[in-house]
């Protein structure tokens, strides 16, 4: 009798070893969580499509990197500014070390689950077909908005470098053409990884020129003329609950690259390589979330300026803006391009127009990167608050997709492990097995509830702030010229 293709024995029901054929139930811990060819988003084998499993292992780092490196990080000192030196650094150093765990757990997850291409296909996971709609429909949100902060941190750049030499909705206007040039015709990280070499280079230097110019000035360039100077560098502050949850928030967001995880790892070549991959990125993200504010801290103390890069005066903010465009301008349709890819994939996966370049593939991914383009230029020239907003986004998606989603997974996994949730919980009793393991999911629970403590108290921070900006009149207003560039 002929054996069918499904009868047939593959790599994950047996392995070769010596003489003797290992079959999966003598190999099951590790059999069973191997990815197979069949099962991955994306195929390898491409010939007149777009090749969507071409990232490499330094590629991706560089994706990683840029996916939560900013300039956001020169934000950093400001939290430092609200919860004294000692509990800023204390936090920023344990959401270094959490979100690395988290990262790395990423991987993993998706080696046991190769079908998950997105932070919403790892929540219909847990959740079915609720957590796959909402946790998608949260990704889009997070990386649409996001798309809206990158244009508007293009436009305060170019009234920097120009001296506000246009309108800023043209600049903003600027921003959305570069990203739907950008956007539209780059389908695959394996193209924007090489993008993302210039992009990180120019982040890292421009940042660094503002951190050694800040040091080497003998007074913070954004204090008042002719007053005393009071940097109020404290060890410790008391700080409000709306101002230090805040900060915190802050802090999360400046690590919240994890929704896009999923997506690179999916496009990686050689997906066994995501661990040195990431690795390599978050010791350069985290040293330079250390070491940078600590500097800004101590030279600047509380006259941070808005935006960062003006921390050094305004020359030093035009050369480092200067230098970072190559970053603001990938950024612009880097952001949009996960919201785009998450919806195209939903539309086409398990057909043939994934990776062929049809008519139907081709509309179908100018419509997801035009839906995405027009969605978040509306959303940051309309908005009159839209700052809090991509603050609202971070303290509600960003902290959620970094700590509370991972946690969730990893309880969700162990349980699997364990013969359900109570093995689950069983687990947690210290003596109950192995040290190891109790410490473990004792980490993972923390992980989950700190998710959704800094998502509530985050959200209640961000919309203390809107309230407070309406009751001050500081609200802007949509479609605005003004000079955003705090000059």
């Amino acid at each position: 009798m002929q054996m069918s293709h499904s009868d047939a024995p593959s790599e994950k029901d047996m392995q070769v070893k010596g003489d003797h054929m290992v079959t999966d139930e003598e190999l099951a811990p590790v059999v069973s969580r191997a990815p197979t060819q069949v099962s991955q988003v994306f195929s390898t084998d491409t010939v007149d499509g777009p090749d969507m499993r071409g990232v490499s292992w330094f590629g991706a780092a560089c994706l990683l990197f840029k996916v939560q490196f900013g300039l956001g990080v020169l934000g950093l000192p400001k939290t430092f500014d609200a919860l004294g030196f000692v509990p800023g650094m204390i936090i920023l150093l344990l959401l270094c070390v959490v979100s690395t765990w988290t990262g790395l757990f990423i991987g993993k997850f998706r080696e046991r689950h190769p079908d998950v291409h997105s932070a919403g296909d790892a929540a219909g996971v847990l959740l079915g077909r609720w957590g796959l709609e909402l946790g998608g429909l949260g990704l889009w949100l997070y990386y649409t908005i996001g798309y809206g902060g990158t244009i508007l941190t293009f436009s305060i750049g170019m009234n920097i470098i120009t001296g506000h030499a246009i309108c800023t909705l043209g600049w903003l206007g600027i921003g959305a053409a570069i990203a739907v040039i950008g956007g539209m015709f780059t389908r695959t990280f394996k193209l924007m990884q090489y993008m993302s070499y210039a992009a990180c280079a120019s982040i890292g230097i421009a940042v660094w020129i503002v951190a050694i110019a800040a040091l080497a000035q003998d007074q913070p360039a954004d204090a008042p003329a002719g007053e005393t100077i009071n940097k109020d560098i404290q060890a410790i502050k008391s700080a409000g609950f709306s101002v230090a949850l805040s900060a915190i928030s802050t802090q999360v967001f400046s690590l919240a690259g994890h929704a896009g995880f999923f997506s690179i790892h999916a496009e990686m070549r050689h997906q066994h390589e995501y661990r040195k991959a990431f690795l390599t990125c978050q010791a350069a993200v985290c040293a330079n979330y250390i070491i940078i504010p600590c500097i800004l801290y101590g030279k600047v103390g509380q006259y941070i300026a808005s935006p960062a890069l003006r921390s050094a005066g305004t020359l030093i903010a035009q050369i480092a803006y200067g230098i970072a465009l190559p970053a603001l301008v990938f950024s612009t349709f880097f952001q949009a391009h996960f919201s785009a890819k998450y919806a195209f994939v939903r539309c086409l996966r398990g057909t043939k127009h994934l990776q062929s370049n049809t008519a139907v593939h081709w509309i179908t991914w100018l419509a997801m990167m035009g839906l995405v383009l027009v969605v978040g230029f509306i959303i940051a020239t309309v908005v009159p608050f839209f700052g809090d907003l991509i603050s609202l986004s971070g303290a509600l998606l960003g902290s959620t997709f970094t700590l509370t989603l991972p946690g969730a997974l990893m309880i969700y996994e162990k349980s699997k492990d364990y013969d359900g949730f109570k093995g689950y919980l069983a687990a947690l009793r210290p003596g109950n097995g192995p040290l190891r393991r109790t410490i473990y999911c004792w980490a993972a629970a923390l992980t989950f509830i700190g998710g959704l403590f800094v998502t509530v108290g985050g959200v209640y921070a961000t919309i203390d702030s809107i309230i407070q900006s309406y009751a001050n009149g500081t609200v802007g207003s949509a479609f605005s010229c003004a000079d955003n560039s705090g000059n």
